[in-house]
């Protein structure tokens, strides 16, 4: 399958409500209450306009399949969703991977993501795109572990 990447841009807005009230998006979320149109709207636009933003869509055949979101503050923190309908089919590590070369070509800084302990197939996509355990924390008092990726540490991209 060969995906495509580019920046997010405001007709994505949409789609990435529909993927942020997935049950399992959710679930697996620090925050887990559904976000209102208006609050994701707001949401949306703030991040769009953030220039420490590096936001990334994936598609395959003008078909969505994820987002990659790389906030570049005290720390870089990156998050990811993948569509429903292409969960469980080993896609999360590329988009990262892809994600994280992007936002390599313009920085420098080590990437950190925060992970719920019971989101194992984020754990795993994480692992697999190079991510390394770095410790475990709480956040809103779920269990995470926190993974970070530094640049050019055995990278194949």
């Amino acid at each position: 399958m060969k995906i495509e990447i580019r920046n997010i841009i405001e007709p994505d807005c949409e789609v990435i409500f529909e993927w942020s009230n997935d049950p399992e998006t959710r679930h697996y979320s620090f925050i887990s209450e559904p976000i209102t149109w208006e609050e994701h709207l707001q949401w949306f636009y703030k991040k769009l306009s953030d220039k420490n933003c590096y936001w990334y869509h994936f598609s395959s055949e003008q078909t969505p399949i994820g987002h990659v979101r790389i906030e570049k503050n005290d720390v870089v923190i990156i998050s990811i969703t993948i569509s429903p309908s292409f969960r469980k089919k080993g896609l999360g590590s590329s988009i990262i991977e892809a994600g994280c070369h992007n936002f390599w070509k313009s920085n420098n800084n080590d990437i950190i993501a925060y992970i719920k302990k019971c989101n194992i197939g984020s754990i795993k996509s994480f692992e697999r795109a190079g991510f390394k355990k770095f410790s475990e924390t709480l956040i809103k008092n779920e269990p995470c572990v926190v993974y970070k990726s530094i640049k050019n540490e055995n990278r194949l991209f």
